[in-house]
Order: C-alpha cells, then sequence, then structure tokens
C-alpha cells in the first residue's frame, strides 16, 4: 500500500544576546547566562528555574546549555537553533567584574516571525529580528550591593551604655 506523510519544517532561529552598561551602553565581557526553554515540570530534563519567583508561581524549564554562555570582548553570546512557539528564560549565573547580578531571570517569547514578546523586564529589548537571526540587548547596573550597617538594635545598644556609665558612676 502507499502511505502518505505530511512533514512540517519549523524555522529556527539564531539568538544574539548583546550585554550592555546601562548608563554609558559599553558592551560588557564576562557575563554567563544559561538559557531555558519553559516547560512543564513533568517533561524530562525540566528543572525549576532560579530568578522565576517574582511571577507568583514555580517556573519549569529545561537547560538549553550544557556550559555557561559567557559575553566576549564584543558583549555578545549567540545561541543557536531556537524553534520559534516557546518561552524562553536567560538566568544570568555571573556578572560582569564591578557589576550587580541581576536578581531575577530574564524571560521572553519566541515568535514565528523571530519576535520576541511578553518580556518579564524592560531592561530586555528586541533591537531586530529579521532574516533568521535575533538581536536582543540586556542592560546590567554597574556597582556592588552594599551590606546594610546600622541594624534596628542601635538605640537598645545606646541606651544599655548610658545605662552602664550611670551604674559605674552611682557605684563610684
Amino acid at each position: 500500500g502507499n502511505y502518505d506523510f505530511t512533514i512540517t519544517n519549523t524555522k529556527l532561529w539564531t539568538l544574539t544576546l548583546e550585554k550592555r552598561d546601562t548608563s554609558t551602553g559599553a558592551t560588557l565581557q564576562s557575563a554567563e547566562f544559561d538559557l531555558y526553554r519553559q516547560a512543564a515540570s513533568t517533561e524530562t530534563g525540566a528543572i525549576e528555574i532560579v530568578g522565576t519567583a517574582f511571577t507568583g508561581s514555580t517556573v519549569y524549564g529545561v537547560k538549553r546549555n550544557a556550559t555557561p554562555y559567557v559575553t566576549g570582548i564584543d558583549g555578545r553570546i549567540t545561541v543557536l537553533d531556537l524553534p520559534p512557539g516557546n518561552t524562553y528564560w536567560l538566568v544570568e549565573t555571573k556578572a560582569p567584574d564591578g557589576y550587580m547580578q541581576p536578581v531575577n531571570a530574564f524571560g521572553f517569547t519566541l515568535n514565528a516571525d523571530g519576535s520576541i514578546s511578553d518580556t518579564t523586564d524592560s531592561t530586555l529589548m528586541q533591537v531586530s529580528g529579521s532574516g533568521e537571526s535575533l538581536l536582543l540587548i540586556l542592560k546590567n547596573q554597574n556597582g556592588y550591593l552594599l551590606p546594610d550597617t546600622g541594624g534596628p538594635g542601635l538605640m537598645n545598644g545606646t541606651w544599655l551604655g548610658l545605662a552602664l556609665l550611670a551604674l559605674t558612676g552611682i557605684m563610684y
């Protein structure tokens, strides 16, 4: 007998991510990223994606890279063969020296025409999406997070010290 088969080809996209300084626009080298395709928790290889708690629910995904993507001297990473129609999550696992590591992951949906939608953060911007490639810009804030100082116990310590001074004055 004869058999009929239908083969559907899906255009795959190349994603280029460029990491830049928020204020100067300079490209940033040595940022490290993981990329996840959002998936059901029951899908083989699916794990909870770090940095997605802000969504209000647990987000699962399948990691696309075995080793981190690292931005080069041009501030860019390139990811090949991304199928459209999926939501992807970029997780910055290491910020460049002198920059703060974002707490949240960056989510976006890759559409069939190469455009992105449903971005979860305004610092992730699409510059172009034509042909078979897509360029996204992600900005990083310069500086470090400093520890809190002064804490809530400062006044209690001051009063205790004054009381001890008064007590020693009375005793002697």
